[in-house]
């Protein structure tokens, strides 16, 4: 069970050039849930509507943001000096490949603070997450994949551009709103697998 200790919402850029309306919802997830090692957790919606290219439809992507451990689980030492200062410690955007596969197969299955049973039946601490050394953001895209979803539940981002353009600027309300501000000068990466790697392309030039 997800206990959300504090629901935080936040407008960025009510009105951008081309009319389209930007909103980042915040949930603070218990640290107890899935890696209790990694000192914050945030998870929510980036709602958008009226963008560029499908004015018509609203849409909302989910994300699932965990902060570098505090404390390695592996026997041997991860940490270097350049590491160990928090303004060196890399921010990772994690994206599935698809395109439409969820990037919450990527945190439960693969490169996650905590990973699915075999069995299905419950989770287990992943000591070999990339949060050993790295913040990493979680973010199901295009909209209809995984958790995030359009205002009529039936069409997608049918272009990469489409795709390209919301995450841009999910982005750009991420490290403008009060919890994502402090990671807004860290060390920046474009993370995925399979398909994501030409959707990456895209999102680097929106």
């Amino acid at each position: 069970m997800i206990y959300l200790s504090t629901i935080l919402m936040v407008l960025i850029a009510a009105v951008i050039a081309d009319n389209a309306n930007y909103e980042l919802l915040t949930n603070v997830i218990s640290p107890d849930f899935c890696d209790p090692n990694s000192p914050v957790s945030l998870s929510g919606f980036f709602g958008v509507k009226g963008s560029k290219y499908d004015s018509g439809n609203s849409k909302h992507y989910f994300y699932w943001f965990f902060e570098k451990r505090s404390n390695s689980l592996l026997n041997e030492s991860t940490s270097t000096k350049q590491q160990d200062k928090v303004d060196k410690v890399p921010l990772l955007i994690w994206l599935n490949g698809g395109p439409g596969c969820s990037s919450m197969i990527g945190l439960l299955k693969e490169n996650g603070p905590c990973l699915v049973n075999n069995d299905g039946q419950g989770i287990h601490i992943n000591p070999y997450s990339w949060t050993e050394a790295a913040h990493v953001l979680y973010l199901d895209q295009p909209s209809m994949t995984g958790y995030s979803y359009n205002s009529d539940n039936t069409t997608d981002d049918s272009t990469s551009d489409m795709a390209a353009e919301d995450v841009y600027f999910f982005l750009q309300s991420f490290f403008n709103s009060d919890e994502g501000s402090k990671y807004r000068k860290l060390p920046f990466y474009l993370t995925g697998e399979s398909a994501a790697g030409r959707e990456l392309l895209y999102i680097c030039n929106a």
